[in-house]
């Protein structure tokens, strides 16, 4: 399993985006936003639209925001599989149709 790789400095270092999930033995209680999207191996930018939409609380340490370890688990558990759409009947006429 592939885990998420903190920066080598605190500022401005660029963060890897392999995806994971998470397991029983994941220690972590909390997640930075980008860590967050890491995990659905998305962009930092899409973790803190999830926050700033309201589909995930975090907690603010000081000037940091983290997302607490059941919030992570609750928001994955509403992932649903997308079935798609029927295709809709065209309006051109075929030659089942009758028409030669």
């Amino acid at each position: 399993m592939k885990h998420y790789a903190p920066p080598s400095n605190a500022r401005g270092a660029q963060e890897s985006r392999s995806i994971c999930f998470l397991s029983p033995s994941e220690s972590r209680l909390a997640f930075t936003p980008t860590a967050f999207a890491a995990l659905a191996g998305r962009s930092s930018v899409w973790g803190y639209r999830q926050i700033y939409s309201g589909k995930v609380r975090v907690l603010k340490l000081s000037s940091r925001l983290m997302i607490p370890r059941s919030e992570v688990e609750k928001f994955f558990s509403l992932v649903t599989t997308y079935v798609g759409k029927k295709a809709k009947k065209s309006n051109v006429p075929t030659s089942e149709d009758g028409l030669s």
